[in-house]
């Protein structure tokens, strides 16, 4: 009785360890439980996809059918294993090119670049500090009076500040909206 209650506990034991799976198309590595590597490999006759592939291979059959043909008749759906093969065949293409990898600062510094271009595009090329400011001051009015699920008492500060005057209307948006 003894040998079969251990044997029950080390089998879940082995399941329960952390093992590390590879994904056969994009070379990921994850950390995960034996069982659910294996509940992973059953779903994809046996090979071991990460997330992002699963997605990519499901949307390949769904693209698959849609875009066959214009006629129904001639759609034809794709097998799950075909969907696999051409994403892996993509993804080695993808990893055969001899891309360079950058680091992390470099690819803070590209976002920041192209956010910082895209925000320029976005302003008027003779936008005043007046225009600027009305606009805000409409954006504000119109939040301030759509409904809201906190307390009234934010709106019914911001209209006594609004009648007070233009300096102290400002600095008092700020103090509402980020507690300076």
């Amino acid at each position: 009785m003894m040998r079969k209650e251990a044997a029950n506990v080390s089998e879940t034991e082995t399941h329960n360890e952390v093992q590390f799976g590879k994904c056969c198309c994009c070379g990921l590595t994850e950390e995960c439980t034996e069982a659910y590597i294996m509940s992973v490999k059953e779903r994809n006759q046996g090979r071991w996809l990460c997330g992002l592939c699963a997605e990519a291979v499901k949307d390949e059959m769904l693209r698959s059918c849609s875009s066959s043909s214009s006629s129904s008749s001639e759609r034809r759906r794709i097998e799950k294993d075909e969907a696999m093969n051409r994403h892996m065949t993509f993804c080695k293409k993808f990893r055969a090119k001899n891309v360079p990898r950058i680091e992390k600062d470099e690819a803070m510094n590209r976002h920041m670049t192209f956010c910082k271009k895209f925000r320029a595009k976005n302003v008027p090329p003779n936008a005043t500090d007046d225009e600027l400011i009305s606009a805000v001051k409409q954006l504000m009015l119109r939040s301030l009076e759509s409904p809201r699920s906190s307390p009234r008492s934010y709106r019914l500060e911001y209209y006594s500040v609004v009648e007070s005057g233009e300096q102290r209307r400002f600095s008092s948006i700020a103090e509402l909206l980020f507690g300076y």
